[in-house]
């Protein structure tokens, strides 16, 4: 299997280039997923809590603190998927944006105490902010709601890993291939498959001997590292190995020291049964 030093290396990223892009690619999700009104309400929530009377700027030098932690960790790491990454700042921002809400909403409650006119012009506001910043949060949502479908899920994320639009896929790929290899059969197969293989393995086909495990893990470049290619090379002694990737996907890493044998699944997906060459 993988070591864990190979991973942990391989997922550092490698320079000014990529911290660049990493930055970048977090200036556009950040405020594509939260929307620019709750955006604006995380900063103006870190504001009030910076000028609060109550002396709340402890609470602000610590989710300050915190989110800046988890940026530079984004910047100088390079993860295959790195918007997980980006989901425990996202907490802190949609903390702040609550927060941002709250003091705009107590600002117009406070003068709709003062007499005259502006004490129902402030009552109505408060209630325009209330009612407008949750919209402007929850959008997403709300959306999703009237289309009765995920449609803040656009361009790749439709597909991928797993496609929207057709929801049996994982399952229906995981039985064309589970079906398909012996009962103690190590399949080595792309990241997003494998619980859904494991499912297949266990609760419908009967098969707790079977093994899968992640042809090229997170920060490998696609590569079978060296761990992984003595672990097959083991495998293939003792069991049968299969493969889901190749024909054209052939991992160059493999391809000169085995055969790669196609298994007719009786469907669309590919199996491969890999043969030690001489």
């Amino acid at each position: 299997m993988p070591r864990a030093r190979e991973k942990r290396t391989t997922a550092l990223s490698r320079g000014h280039d990529e911290a660049s892009r990493n930055a970048g690619w977090y200036g556009r999700e950040a405020p594509a997923d939260f929307g620019w009104p709750a955006t604006v309400l995380a900063i103006v929530g870190l504001v009030g809590l910076v000028t609060s009377k109550r002396n709340r700027w402890q609470d602000a030098v610590l989710l300050g603190l915190s989110w800046g932690i988890l940026f530079f960790f984004i910047l100088t790491f390079n993860p295959v998927d790195l918007e997980v990454d980006f989901i425990p700042s996202f907490l802190i921002i949609a903390a702040l944006s609550g927060l941002g809400l709250q003091w705009i909403q107590n600002l117009f409650v406070k003068e709709a105490y003062s007499g005259g006119a502006v004490r129902w012009i402030s009552a109505v506001l408060a209630i325009v902010v209330v009612f407008g910043g949750a919209f402007g949060i929850l959008q997403g949502s709300v959306d999703a709601i009237g289309a009765k479908a995920p449609v803040f899920l656009t361009g790749y994320r439709r597909v991928y890993p797993y496609p929207v639009d057709n929801p049996t896929k994982a399952h229906d790929y995981a039985h064309a291939i589970v079906d398909h290899v012996e009962g103690n059969a190590l399949i080595v197969t792309e990241w997003h498959y494998l619980y859904p293989f494991y499912y297949v393995a266990l609760f419908d086909d009967n098969k707790p001997g079977i093994e899968v495990v992640e042809s090229s893990p997170s920060g490998t470049d696609g590569h079978i590292v060296q761990s992984m290619q003595d672990f097959i090379k083991e495998s293939v002694a003792t069991r049968p190995v299969y493969m889901t990737q190749g024909g054209a996907k052939t991992p160059v890493d493999l391809f000169y020291s085995y055969y790669f044998v196609p298994v007719d699944t009786g469907s669309k997906f590919h199996l491969y049964r890999l043969q030690p060459k001489p």
